[in-house]
């Protein structure tokens, strides 16, 4: 479900050209990340960030191609290590092992309480768009947390409560 790239710096914006606010304190988030970096080598992927997803909402997390945002999404499920930093959810350290079957393993029918989509809507039409917006909408109202890796504006103004954009990091 998760596929990676390489992130460099996430900076949260209030967002008013998407038409959504950002990641606020406004609601408990159920998963954020304290100080979170990724290096490879010598490489600086990404340099402690601190973006958190809201229960019950759907949060975007987008930037160029090659920004980072599926290797945030791989340690956040365990699927990846970073570097510094931890991953928390409600507010405690989670394991790695911890964060695979808490997420990697949900899925819409799964009953889990956090979903992590990765372009879920690549390739498709507007019509199909709309079936997975709503869809989105619906799981978010039942108290589901959904961090959204897409480059879709559309989806972004359907469904998208809160944005994290991942910028990529100039050389």
């Amino acid at each position: 479900m998760i596929i990676i790239d390489t992130v460099k710096i996430v900076k949260v914006l209030r967002a008013s050209f998407w038409g959504v606010p950002s990641v606020l304190d406004e609601s408990p988030a159920v998963l954020r990340t304290a100080g979170l970096s990724k290096r490879i080598r010598k490489e600086v992927i990404f340099d402690d960030i601190f973006p958190a997803f809201p229960k019950g909402k759907v949060t975007a997390i987008t930037g160029q191609n090659g920004a980072g945002k599926t290797t945030l999404a791989q340690i956040i499920c365990g699927l990846a290590r970073q570097t510094r930093g931890h991953i928390l959810m409600d507010g405690e350290k989670a394991r790695a092992a911890v964060r695979r079957r808490e997420i990697y393993h949900c899925g819409i029918f799964s009953g889990r309480r956090i979903l992590i989509l990765d372009e879920p809507t690549s390739g498709l039409d507007g019509q199909n768009m709309r079936l997975i917006a709503e869809r989105l909408r619906s799981e978010a109202r039942n108290g589901r947390t959904i961090p959204v890796i897409t480059h879709d504006r559309e989806l972004i103004e359907s469904c998208c409560d809160n944005i994290v954009d991942v910028e990529k990091r100039s050389s």
